[in-house]
């Protein structure tokens, strides 16, 4: 059974679907039909009983939302599992092409400056949202600083997944 580290979040359960168990799924995926289609199993997680394998038996498309039914599940269950996260192990995750990454993979990576190619800092976490998707860098120096960066090209000049490293454009007020 994965645990925690090896699970990748592919939705977020919005509420109960019918009386059966099913639950609508808001997808976190841009591979959505071809991610729910196949889709025979998925976790959960909790912090008492770790990752938590549930079985799929039925997928349905909406416009917006996925109505995945799983095994065993009754409406009373998926009414408690408002607002969690599925998760698949990250092994089963869909293979990207060569200058493909997911937000995942950024994420422990060193930054440096595009010009000086000294060391920034390296990415704790990133951010997607309805305007650019942004990475927060955590700076060198040990006084636990942060910066946002918007992930544009304007900023981000090049990604070396393999090598650990993004290289971007630093102006002044940026970091």
């Amino acid at each position: 059974m994965p645990d925690n580290s090896n699970l990748v979040a592919i939705g977020r359960i919005i509420k109960p679907h019918g009386v059966h168990g099913e639950f609508k799924v808001l997808p976190l995926t841009d591979f959505i039909e071809e991610r729910f289609s196949d889709l025979k199993d998925f976790f959960l997680f909790n912090e008492n009983d770790g990752a938590v394998k549930c079985s799929v038996v039925s997928v349905k498309f909406s416009p917006r939302y996925i109505i995945l039914g799983a095994e065993g599940f009754t409406i009373e269950r998926a009414e408690r599992l408002r607002d969690e996260f599925i998760y698949i192990d990250k092994k089963d995750i869909m293979k990207t092409g060569d200058d493909d990454f997911y937000a995942f993979d950024l994420v422990n990576l060193k930054v440096f400056d595009n010009e000086t190619k000294n060391l920034i800092g390296s990415v704790i976490n990133v951010y997607s949202g309805s305007g650019n998707d942004m990475i927060e860098i955590a700076l060198e120096g040990g006084d636990s600083k942060t910066a946002l960066v918007p992930f544009v090209k304007r900023f981000i000049k090049k990604i070396d997944i393999p090598g650990g490293a993004i290289y971007i454009e630093v102006m002044e007020g940026l970091i």
